[in-house]
């Protein structure tokens, strides 16, 4: 860390040689860099003219380097900063340095592209932090194509904290938005954190069967545009839980997909075309969306379920009829469902499991007992459960079953000539509002 210093620098230019010491950026000639990092015998450093793409700064001395590989060796798991465009592959990057609240990131970059590959990077605080160069108000209006990029295939990011983030702050001076991020057949896993915390307005990608996500939820995304095609997310964190940091941070532990409108309240767009979404939490969950700062622009946000796999619960507090095709674990409310899709019960090698199409034909399935438009559910109570105040839930085969309607539900139960039989109890206990009919009666 102890780099060169020259009493009474002001004139010194340097532009090429071999040193044992890091020279800072002060000494150097213009368009120069520490264009390489070398052993013989002991560390040295070579200068040479090459634009600089990458600096840090230690015990407030400023450091460029020709290679972010180079930054990161020399930086002791410092922050390094990209200062021009990157593309370089097949490093390693390892971050050592720092705990708690001292702890540094692996790469900063602010307002520079990023393509990395076959990347392998190391760190016991945040692994990528990536930021855009637009206020949050401009880049939620402004062309795509001015974001700052970041590319990422073949990278493996292992971290404490976020492994990949962006400043999501409300502060309209502060120009961290405007981030387009794409993610293909990468590993981005974090220990104690969210893998992947998007509070920035930008657009997130993720492609590629081998990409794998986890942490202690998945994605939470604040701001912005989050497209899903393939790949696994996964939440690891033993239990469902809230953070007590919502206004500043993530918020939500123990869900695949968090959406979770930020202070800045701008717009979110969130479409999962495939993927598998899981959670091992207890009381964990595939998709979770909610407001948590109380009256926050929920309006702003939308959510389209176009496929994928969801092996826990979906949980939607503001967005309706979001759900067009996709496997489910367990049956989903009616209201989720769009009303281009039909939503109905099929039997698998765990069980019943419920599937959501656009195909169109009749799609009920022999399963099916009962519904709510275009929704079909195995078992009455799973319909009466999925249903919203205000909904008819009509059987449509004969059952036999204890149904319980809960406290605050109202409901319209339309027998439809079919028969309701009890099992062992009341055959309805009802704690809520229940209407009866039977539009099958002669």
């Amino acid at each position: 860390k102890n780099g060169l210093s020259i009493p009474n620098a002001e004139s010194v230019s340097i532009s090429g040689g071999r040193f044992a010491a890091l020279v800072p950026a002060s000494y150097l000639a213009e368009n120069c860099s520490i264009k390489s990092y070398y052993t013989i015998g002991n560390k040295g450093y070579e200068i040479g003219e090459s634009t600089p793409v990458a600096e840090i700064t230690l015990d407030d001395t400023r450091y460029v380097f020709e290679k972010i590989s180079n930054a990161c060796d020399a930086a002791a798991g410092g922050t390094v900063t990209l200062i021009a465009d990157v593309e370089q592959t097949n490093f390693r990057l390892i971050n050592t340095y720092g705990e708690g609240s001292n702890a540094y990131s692996v790469i900063h970059s602010e307002g520079a592209n990023l393509t990395i590959e076959n990347v392998t990077i190391e760190s016991n605080a945040n692994g990528v932090v990536f930021f855009g160069s637009l206020t949050p108000a401009a880049a939620s209006v402004a062309d795509p194509v001015t974001f700052n990029t970041l590319n990422m295939e073949g990278v493996t990011v292992n971290s404490y904290a976020f492994a990949l983030s962006g400043n999501g702050s409300s502060a309209e001076d502060e120009a961290w938005s405007g981030t387009a991020i794409d993610i293909t057949n990468s590993s981005l896993n974090s220990k104690q954190g969210c893998a992947i915390y998007q509070p920035q307005y930008g657009i997130l990608n993720i492609n590629g069967e081998e990409t794998f996500i986890e942490g202690s939820s998945g994605i939470e995304v604040r701001a912005g545009i989050l497209n899903v095609n393939a790949g696994t997310i996964r939440a690891n964190w033993p239990e469902f839980a809230f953070s007590d940091n919502a206004g500043g941070g993530s918020s939500v532990d123990g869900a695949a997909i968090v959406v979770s409108q930020h202070s800045t309240n701008l717009p979110i767009n969130v479409n999962l075309n495939g993927g598998t979404y899981s959670s091992i939490s207890a009381g964990g969950m595939s998709v979770y969306e909610a407001d948590l700062l109380n009256d926050v622009a929920t309006d702003k946000i939308e959510i389209a379920i176009d496929g994928g796999e969801y092996t826990q619960p979906v949980e939607s507090e503001n967005v309706k009829g979001f759900v067009e095709n996709g496997t489910f674990s367990e049956a989903l409310p009616a209201s989720y469902v769009s009303e281009n899709a039909v939503f109905y019960p099929v039997e698998t090698e765990k069980g019943v499991a419920y599937t959501a199409t656009t195909n169109t034909g009749d799609l009920s399935s022999e399963l099916s007992v009962a519904q709510i438009g275009n929704a079909y559910y195995a078992t009455l109570q799973e319909a009466v459960a999925a249903a919203e105040s205000g909904a008819t839930v009509t059987l449509i085969d004969n059952v036999s079953e204890d149904i319980v309607v809960d406290e605050g539900q109202a409901i319209t139960l339309d027998l439809s000539g079919k028969t309701l039989a009890n099992v062992i109890g009341h055959t309805i206990t009802n704690s809520g509002t229940l209407t009866i009919v039977d539009s099958g009666e002669n």
